[in-house]
């Protein structure tokens, strides 16, 4: 690197092409005095020859050449691999504007008219050079942050793979630990042994929910979250969730109360569930927080047209609040405001920022104000269809009451479980046969279709992982008219820990009729009953 009148140059190789010999010879003394090292060729095909053999940083190239002119020659150059972002600049005494638009048509970067300035064409070569190699950087980085974003995506993509499956092997021995102990709870026990065994109960139901947390996460992370549509009541969704915590807040001598506005709209479309968990989340949160007083949530209706209607709801709380400092803190990941809550409190800090990514998906906002040892507020917004009439007639279709279960009249039916997992089997088998179902076990796929083979059976569960030959591929065989399975149309429910949306549209598009999710819950189970075989058992509230 050299300096010269002042000006740093950057070192780098230039080739001069000119049929002129003298022109050579005054730009060659004049870049190599700036620091340059210069090549030369007096025609367009030898400097072609010359630009493969030393790679220029630079190119000064004469228009009005021997042979090949300068617009044919920095074509050719651009065509070339090594030649497309290369520094080219024509000189010529054409400077007409057709033959100036000509230079820049063929690809050259600048365009310097003669007879030459030699002290202006080495600062306009120098900051060329500059702007080249910031270009060069620019172009790197962009390409490096691009192979960065793509580490990082395969990266996020093999943890969410890894939660997945840390998800379904954990879910399968929870279904068995959680499923026992109903079994255990359904009998008789004394008032210390229940005590224990709801204990073991609540705290498998508090796994599964970290658990269920950590992959929502992960799903969100991944962008895989994706929302379904359905027709809902916002009144009895509210009430059902609201019903479910209010035993919690009970249980601390805490008042939980709700209201909604009078012009709110409450048959809706949407992702009820979705909107469920986040309700849920917000009222555990103050239920948590909350040592002494009251929980109240109101719905309000922020804005409303012909097709929709935007939601606010606020979750007031009279808890221990959150101090200003924390308050931007509070929907990041694994964070709570004072570290000494985990403790306290426990959870894993992932619900709010779980919360916070459902609103936004739903096209909405969520926000906190609190007041360190008064209080606070917790609110959101979502953006929610209104029912159609038809999705309105749908709704209204749905029986009252209590979800329709078997009773023991369901005698005389008969359900194959195929399922690997002992425990899972008996969990399974024993509460069916509490129903008055008869049920035989299969442990793979194909012990499945020998069975079916055999016997009439009325349903099938349907475990999804199994050895030798798995669920989706039994499914299929079951489908198969050409297999000697009695019946081909038998519903079969699928059973796995599998829970992410993309498992349940596996099992469906395998030929399975249905999805449950493990740890089976039996209330679930009963219902999924009661959805395909409601022809054949009776039903009862």
């Amino acid at each position: 690197m050299s300096t010269e009148s002042g000006v740093t140059v950057l070192p780098g190789r230039v080739l001069v092409v000119d049929d002129d010999e003298t022109i050579r010879l005054l730009a060659r003394a004049t870049l190599e005095l700036a620091g340059y090292e210069v090549s030369e060729s007096s025609d367009g095909t030898a400097a072609l020859d010359v630009f493969r053999e030393i790679s220029p940083d630079l190119i000064l190239l004469d228009v009005l050449l021997p042979g090949k002119d300068g617009f044919a020659v920095c074509r050719e150059i651009r065509a070339l691999p090594a030649g497309a972002d290369i520094p080219i600049v024509m000189m010529t005494g054409l400077d007409d504007v057709e033959s100036i638009s000509r230079a820049y048509g063929a690809g050259a970067t600048d365009f310097i008219v003669k007879p030459i300035n030699w002290q202006i064409l080495a600062c306009r070569v120098h900051y060329i050079f500059r702007a080249s190699r910031a270009f060069m950087a620019l172009r790197n980085n962009e390409i490096n942050l691009l192979q960065a974003k793509d580490a990082a995506e395969a990266a996020n993509l093999a943890k969410s793979q890894f939660l997945a499956n840390m998800s379904h092997e954990i879910r399968t021995p929870m279904n068995g630990v959680i499923g026992m102990t109903s079994l255990l709870l359904d009998t008789e026990l004394d008032k210390e042994q229940r005590e224990y065994a709801e204990i073991i109960k609540a705290s498998g139901a508090h796994l599964v929910g970290l658990i269920s947390d950590i992959l929502d996460l992960s799903k969100v992370e991944a962008h895989k979250m994706e929302l379904e549509s359905s027709a809902f009541n916002l009144r009895e969704m509210l009430s059902g969730t609201i019903d479910i915590l209010q035993l919690q807040a009970r249980a601390k001598g805490l008042e939980l109360g709700v209201s909604i506005d009078s012009d709110m709209p409450l048959l809706l479309q949407g992702d009820a569930g979705r909107l469920r968990q986040v309700l849920t989340n917000l009222i555990g949160n103050s239920i948590k927080f909350t040592p002494s007083g009251s929980i109240y949530v109101h719905v309000q209706n922020d804005r409303e047209d012909r097709d929709s209607v935007t939601l606010r709801v606020l979750v007031r709380d009279s808890g221990i609040g959150i101090a200003p400092d924390k308050l931007e803190l509070i929907f990041e990941p694994f964070t709570q405001a004072d570290g000494s809550n985990t403790r306290k409190y426990g959870g894993s800090g992932l619900g709010l920022t779980i919360c916070r990514q459902l609103v936004e998906l739903m096209g909405g906002e969520i926000g906190l104000d609190s007041v360190e040892g008064e209080g606070s507020v917790f609110w959101f917004t979502v953006v929610l269809k209104k029912q159609t009439v038809r999705g309105v007639a749908s709704q209204q279709s749905e029986p009252d009451g209590c979800v329709g279960k078997p009773s023991p009249a369901a005698k005389g039916l008969s359900v194959l479980l195929a399922e690997d997992d002992i425990t899972n089997q008996i969990v399974v088998r024993t509460f069916l046969v509490k129903l008055g179902f008869i049920v035989d076990i299969a442990e793979n796929g194909r012990e499945a279709l020998n069975a079916l083979h055999q016997k009439d059976y009325d349903l099938v569960l349907m475990d999804c992982m199994m050895p030798g030959m798995n669920g989706y591929e039994a499914t299929a065989a079951i489908r198969d008219h050409s297999s000697s399975v009695r019946n081909h149309d038998i519903p079969v429910i699928a059973l796995t820990a599998h829970v992410m949306r993309s498992d349940r549209e596996k099992c469906l598009g395998a030929g399975m009729n249905d999805y449950l999710a493990k740890p089976l819950e039996f209330t679930a189970l009963i219902a999924m009953l009661d959805k395909w075989l409601g022809g054949k058992a009776k039903k009862c509230c």
